[in-house]
């Protein structure tokens, strides 16, 4: 209680640098003045994560295994961001490399032309 721990990026070089803090009470900024009411909720927090697209997939994939492995664990491990969670787009979305749905078929209520495509094997 009374901790934070942030990351911070920069054009300057910083690549997720953890840095961490404790809130003072009372304390003045000239131009800034944040007060916290930690006895208001406003909403749960599920967690915190990132999406994986075709585009990251692709990325991802292109690096050596131990670079890959270094990735993840700075995204989902305890000494990294500890992400939990993890968006996955339904067929394509902007960051993928051709526009492709699951069923193009008019009318397959019974998606009996439904099929997944090698995007989705292969990269999610």
């Amino acid at each position: 209680p009374g901790t934070y721990v942030k990351y911070e990026s920069s054009k300057a070089g910083k690549r997720l640098e953890r840095g961490e803090g404790s809130f003072q009470r009372s304390l003045r900024a000239p131009d800034l003045v944040l007060t916290v009411d930690t006895t208001q909720r406003y909403q749960k927090v599920k967690g915190f994560g990132g999406s994986i697209t075709d585009a990251a997939a692709i990325n991802i994939l292109s690096l050596p295994e131990t670079a890959q492995d270094h990735l993840l664990r700075s995204y989902f491990s305890d000494e990294g961001l500890e992400y939990n969670l993890v968006r996955l787009p339904m067929a394509s979305c902007d960051f993928s490399l051709h526009a492709y749905t699951y069923d193009d078929v008019p009318f397959d209520y019974e998606l009996a032309h439904f099929s997944l495509r090698d995007e989705d094997t292969k990269l999610k």
